[in-house]
């Protein structure tokens, strides 16, 4: 529903020319930004917050190249365009392009324009081109519509206020730019007759859909059913007939625009020549797959290497505030909450903060140098015989960070079937909140040793993980390839790569704070909840609270509502080598994998006397006994059987939950999550009985 005393602003545009950049500036908002098609899925609004934008609710739409959308993403773009009754119907559209290379650009902005909706052309000069007043003028008179330049990562954003407030509200001029086509002169009476509130570029759209918009009524579907077969030529033949009418009035434009555009496409072409270049090493075959490799190798080492220190300084202060709260409150319930349940908990996920922020650092970067889109290319021939495409690339990538945006990613994929294969897979990836239980429980079955010379031991065993889980994925979408109907239809796609551009300190630092920022509110909330729960179910029990409270951590969480689950649920876990106490921290997890290594230290409070450090869990891991056995609760078999187990196991409900919207499908999202832990659970018994035969 429009807010009444708001001007809806929608900003549209190819992906990658800045839109959110000039989104999250205007609005304040912290939206996602990257040198790569596919990073805004979805449409965000917020309301302006510079002087002068108050009353705008902006609206940054997905990119498109045109208004015949292919992919779901498209979708949401053409529908918020397009839909006189859609709940993002814009006021006014902001078309952002990239200012060197307009050619493509242009196309869109004469589709746009036919709608008349108030438009105003944004030229965006993202390689800092020089300012260019005979473009804008000969533009602004051929196309009709307002056109000026804006600097998206320089400019002050109030100056862009002050330059659109005058526009917004101009009237529209003429409604088509060119002869309509003789084929769909027909259908354009049928589609008026009942939609007289259509412009004639709007009917022209219309007509030359492959399918009836949903937004339609019974009768305006009926009657475009029948514009469609009074048609004479496909709805292809038609949009091919309007790109190449449109690129003419294209060409004509630039070239009234002479000398600058001449000196700014040969500017074009030397680039794209040393872009050609580099391109023809980053995907080769061979060298393209092993700079990969190397560049994903070196970010696990730093991921060991650059976090020691950070980590080291955060465990050593939760040791000593803990230490300080302990000696200076009494030996009361409130002072064990505070210390064995919330700080316990909280040091759990704050100690692997660091290591995460590297990943996305690093995923960052890459995302911002342009080189993330090159790997879909480099990917594409090999997925598809598994049933996936280049573009399932960028998801699965994505996933490292984040299993929710990277699936909601797969929304840019036009084929059907590789987008509900690369949903299914895309959770098998190794998510940086996997991280911190990688992290702690490595430890335990990887020495701390440094090889060659160079390489951390326990930052290779985590390259390993990562690897096994993305060849995890692969060998399932193959399965699954295999296992569902194919309709053999091939869908081929044209992508744009973006220009290769060194990313900047701000913007990565930027990224890897924000994404970090929202890990570390996401986890602290859950295991603030689940310290709490699980604490208080650890202390309750029989007795006074007098009594309870004299009791020693062992003897009373042995003796709590807490151990009688644990008992409950021992029989299930100790096939894996775990005893009752993990298998409550593994249920709990279920919330959020992440909150395992905190919920162990809920679980397994430091004796009186210790510090409370995670380097103090460690040890008293390694030195408690599995009941029954004489050895250690974890060792190399139970640690390994327990990287297994959150290596398949679908833990994290928001992943379920994002996976039934997109699919729109609790059966899928259900089955998934089932299949994923039932096979978990397997192979984690496999691990433990071959590792519990050394």
């Amino acid at each position: 529903m429009k807010k009444p005393d708001k001007t809806i602003i929608s900003l549209v545009g190819n992906p990658n020319t800045g839109k959110s950049t000039l989104f999250n500036k205007i609005t304040g908002a912290r939206s996602a930004v990257g040198n790569l098609a596919g990073i805004t899925v979805e449409a965000c609004s917020a309301p302006g917050i510079i002087s002068g934008s108050e009353n705008w609710e902006l609206v940054d739409l997905p990119g498109i190249y045109n208004l015949h959308a292919q992919t779901d993403d498209g979708r949401v773009t053409e529908d918020a365009l397009i839909n006189p009754g859609g709940k993002w119907n814009p006021d006014v559209i902001l078309l952002i392009a990239d200012k060197s290379t307009l050619q493509g650009q242009l196309f869109l902005a004469l589709q746009i324009r036919e709608l008349e909706t108030p438009c105003i052309l944004l030229l965006n000069r993202m390689n800092y081109e020089t300012a260019d007043p005979q473009l804008c003028e000969i533009l602004e008179k051929g196309i009709g519509i307002p056109v000026r330049e804006i600097q998206a990562l320089k400019d002050d954003p109030a100056n862009w206020v002050n330059m659109l407030s005058p526009l917004l509200h101009q009237p529209t001029v003429c409604s088509i730019l060119r002869k309509v086509p003789e084929s769909i002169e027909e259908s354009l009476k049928i589609l008026n007759a009942v939609m007289p509130y259509g412009t004639l570029g709007y009917l022209c759209h219309l007509a030359r859909m492959n399918h009836a918009p949903s937004w339609l009524t019974e009768e305006e579907k009926r009657a475009w059913e029948k514009a469609r077969s009074q048609s004479t030529a496909s709805p292809a033949g038609l949009q091919l007939e309007e790109a190449g009418q449109r690129m003419f009035i294209v060409r004509d434009l630039l070239s009234q625009a002479g000398k600058p555009v001449k000196e700014s496409e040969i500017k074009q072409r030397d680039a794209l020549k040393r872009r050609h270049k580099i391109d023809s090493v980053l995907t080769h075959p061979i060298w393209g797959n092993l700079i990969a490799a190397l560049l994903f190798f070196g970010m696990f080492q730093a991921i060991y290497s650059w976090a020691t220190y950070p980590m080291d300084l955060i465990d050593g202060a939760f040791t000593s505030i803990i230490s300080i709260i302990s000696e200076t409150l009494p030996a009361a319930w409130y002072t064990s909450l505070l210390v064995d349940g919330l700080l316990s908990g909280l040091s759990g996920i704050l100690i692997f903060v660091p290591q995460i922020a590297i990943l996305f650092a690093f995923t960052a970067f890459l995302e911002h140098s342009g080189y993330m889109a090159r790997l879909g290319y480099l990917s594409d021939r090999f997925f598809r015989r598994l049933g996936l495409t280049g573009r399932s690339s960028i998801s699965l990538v994505g996933g490292l960070a984040c299993a929710v945006p990277a699936i909601m990613a797969a929304r840019t994929i036009s084929d059907k079937r590789a987008r509900l294969l690369t949903i299914l897979v895309t959770p098998m990836m190794t998510c940086s909140a996997r991280l911190p239980v990688y992290a702690f429980l490595i430890a335990f079955a990887v020495p701390d040793e440094i090889i060659f010379g160079w390489f951390n031991l326990q930052g290779l065993f985590l390259y390993a993980l990562y690897l096994i889980g993305a060849l995890s994925a692969l060998i399932l979408a193959f399965i699954i390839h295999r296992a569902i109907p194919n309709p053999q239809v091939q869908n081929e796609a044209a992508e744009e790569w973006p220009a290769y551009r060194l990313p900047s300190l701000k913007a990565v630092l930027g990224q890897s704070y924000r994404q970090a920022s929202i890990f570390l509110r996401a986890a602290g909330s859950v295991i603030l909840i689940i310290s709490l729960v699980l604490w208080s179910l650890g202390f309750i029990g029989p007795g006074t609270l007098k009594e309870r409270e004299a009791l020693d951590h062992g003897e009373r969480l042995e003796q709590s509502w807490l151990g009688s689950i644990g008992n409950a649920i021992e029989p299930i876990v100790r096939p894996l080598g775990y005893d009752g106490k993990m298998g409550i921290a593994i249920v709990s997890s279920f919330a959020a994998r992440e909150v395992f290594v905190g919920t162990m230290h809920t679980l397994y409070p430091t004796p009186e006397g210790g510090d409370g450090s995670i380097r103090a869990l460690k040890n008293r891991l390694a030195n408690e006994v599995l009941p029954g056995t004489n050895r250690p609760l974890l060792n190399t078999a139970s640690a390994a059987s327990l990287i297994v187990f959150y290596m398949f196991a679908m833990q994290c409900m928001s992943t379920i939950v994002i996976v039934r919207r997109e699919l729109n499908s609790w059966p899928w999202a259900l089955a998934q999550a089932a299949g994923y832990t039932i096979f978990a659970y397997l192979a984690a018994l496999a691990t433990y009985n071959v590792f519990d035969g050394f």
